[in-house]
């Protein structure tokens, strides 16, 4: 997750996970990634799910494949 210093937006962040996928926001939007599209994130542990990367400054994420 990248932070900016003082009080600036979150470029990426993990909003929340429910038993149905998760919410994250990326640049002021908000996303939904349903287990049903993504299988890969249901069975993740909280703390892979959370490390996800803005790349480029882009709205392209990535998570580290642990």
């Amino acid at each position: 997750m990248k932070l900016l210093q003082r009080g600036k937006d979150i470029s990426v962040s993990v909003e929340n996970i429910t038993p149905f996928g998760i919410w994250i926001f990326i640049k002021e939007n908000e996303h939904f990634l349903s287990y049903k599209d993504y299988p890969y994130f249901k069975d993740q542990t909280l703390s892979s799910i959370q490390n996800v990367q803005l790349l480029h400054g882009y709205q392209t994420s990535q998570w580290d494949g642990k």
